[in-house]
């Protein structure tokens, strides 16, 4: 039997697509499971600024341009301010009917943690060795990585990891499950989230991130 393995977008989720780097790209939502853009009407670096820190990089963005998109074209004319937290927070016309992909939003964020990613390896069939590795891209010192692994909203797995060597930027693998053999009981929801304790700034929590895996 094959393993199936699908990236949940949940309304509200963003992400970048189309750069040259994780830290830019087109700027993507998700509204009902579906994918779509931001038309470029009224965007600013304050409305870049949210957001980079939605997509958890908390010191600013640009607005940019990085090409046309597809599919719905969902949010225009936006209005953020510094206290909103998320795009949908904005407001905004509503009325995206002149937009175009032409006028798709970018975003240029300024890194200090980059989203987690989740990755699974291992054979595709059941009763062989599946693995579920989470990992962070960081880019500035920092003292303290902190995490915590869910199985359909319950912790399975969680630690520390420190900073281990004088370079910094690059991935560090913060969390991984093994299943050998994989077994039908093993499919569901899994999910990681981590916070970084960046040096000469704080504590800062990344978006978590989630996938889901069927055996």
């Amino acid at each position: 039997e094959q393993v199936n393995v699908t990236f949940i977008c949940n309304t509200g989720d963003v992400r970048l697509v189309g750069g040259t780097t994780q830290f830019e790209g087109r700027l993507e939502v998700c509204v009902d499971n579906i994918w779509g853009t931001v038309c470029d009407d009224g965007w600013d670096n304050t409305d870049a600024t949210v957001a980079c820190y939605q997509l958890g990089y908390y010191y600013g963005g640009q607005a940019e341009v990085f090409g046309p998109g597809t599919g719905p074209v969902f949010l225009t004319d936006l209005q953020c301010d510094i206290s909103h937290y998320s795009l949908f927070q904005c407001g905004g016309s509503g009325d995206t009917g002149t937009c175009t992909h032409n006028d798709d939003a970018g975003v240029i964020c300024n890194p200090a943690l980059a989203l987690m990613e989740v990755s699974v390896s291992g054979a595709s069939v059941e009763g062989q060795p599946l693995n579920i590795t989470c990992f962070v891209y960081v880019t500035n010192d920092f003292e303290l990585l902190e995490f915590e692994f869910l199985y359909e909203n319950e912790l399975v797995l969680d630690g520390t990891r420190t900073r281990t060597s004088v370079t910094v930027q690059g991935n560090y693998v913060i969390g991984s499950l093994s299943f050998d053999p994989a077994l039908q009981s093993d499919s569901g929801d899994y999910e990681c989230s981590v916070s970084v304790n960046i040096t000469n700034y704080g504590s800062v929590l990344s978006n978590s991130t989630t996938i889901n895996v069927e055996v």
